[in-house]
């Protein structure tokens, strides 16, 4: 028996070991040094900005793994705390139209913030890595050189009106912020007429108007109130900055392959002349000639194929 023990053990530790790594595998931010190197080349590509910070792309390299994680748990205990307040909130100012309506808008936003993140770390974290690894190696490249000048041009705009684009929407953000978060409150202690305050449970001196769960009446207790709500007000702006131009660049970058692709079926022809001369030297003023040449013929449905797999490239 004791024999038979030692012998399958050797099998049991393969086993476990396999296990393991099955397990390692499904970690979100578990990536191959080559395949961590691609991404990160995508995501230079993009330009865009605070994606890493975020923790929306999880790094495996210290110290941003570390800050990552941090980043994530903040999120996490932040947001949920966010999502109950609300939800208590919004049930003591029932009776209270324009209360309610002030915590429900910010309570949607916190609440949808909540379950996109959620669903991002759960399921969406492995689709970007593979988006991103697809930005590095470019859609397509097609083998022709004639159109080339045009698709540089295309990208070039790209890069142009998305750079825009991630500048405006942070300075947007960032006025946001400080609206929200400091000027906002002033001009409701200076000008607020006291007979609003009609939910006694509710303080009324925030951002946005909530209930705590302690006593935010005493100057420790509204600094540490007012202290929560700026974190979470920081961290719904920073997920924004991360996510909104990352979609939009995805927007931009399947348009410009549309562009590029539409410039190439346009020019089906010269490019056909293209693989054409690899074999036969002919003037482009000769191609009226050609139209009835089998391999001229063979070089144009080379080029069809061509702008036939860019296309399923762009539909995946």
């Amino acid at each position: 028996m004791v024999g038979q023990i030692k012998e399958v053990s050797p099998l049991l530790r393969t086993q476990s070991r396999i296990d393991v790594n099955k397990i390692e595998s499904w970690i979100l931010w578990q990536v191959s040094k080559e395949d961590w190197i691609r991404i990160k080349r995508g995501l230079e590509k993009t330009g865009v900005k605070f994606v890493i910070a975020s923790g929306l792309l999880v790094s495996p390299e210290q110290p941003w793994l570390t800050m990552n994680l941090l980043m994530m748990l903040l999120a996490l205990i932040f947001m949920s705390f966010f999502v109950y307040v609300g939800g208590v909130s919004m049930y003591y100012a029932q009776n209270d139209l324009t209360t309610f309506v002030e915590i429900a808008h910010a309570y949607t936003f916190v609440l949808a913030f909540w379950v996109l993140l959620s669903v991002h770390f759960v399921f969406k974290l492995p689709v970007l890595h593979e988006l991103l690894q697809v930005v590095d190696a470019d859609i397509f490249e097609y083998k022709n050189n004639c159109c080339k000048e045009n698709e540089e041009k295309f990208k070039k705009q790209n890069r142009f009106y998305h750079l825009l684009f991630q500048t405006v929407l942070n300075a947007a953000i960032l006025a946001a912020v400080l609206l929200l978060g400091f000027l906002a409150p002033a001009m409701i202690k200076l000008f607020e007429d006291e007979n609003r305050r009609k939910v006694k449970e509710i303080n009324y001196d925030f951002p946005v108007p909530l209930w705590f769960p302690f006593r935010t009446d005493n100057l420790f207790g509204f600094c540490f109130a007012y202290s929560l709500l700026m974190i979470e007000i920081l961290l719904v702006a920073i997920y924004l900055a991360a996510a909104i131009p990352f979609l939009v660049y995805a927007a931009f970058e399947v348009n410009t392959q549309y562009r590029i692709l539409k410039n190439s079926i346009l020019n089906l022809e010269p490019r056909a002349l293209e693989k054409y001369n690899c074999v036969c030297r002919v003037a482009e003023s000769q191609i009226e000639m050609l139209r009835q040449d089998s391999f001229f013929e063979y070089c144009v449905q080379e080029c069809i194929k061509e702008n036939i797999l860019h296309h399923i490239e762009i539909l995946k």
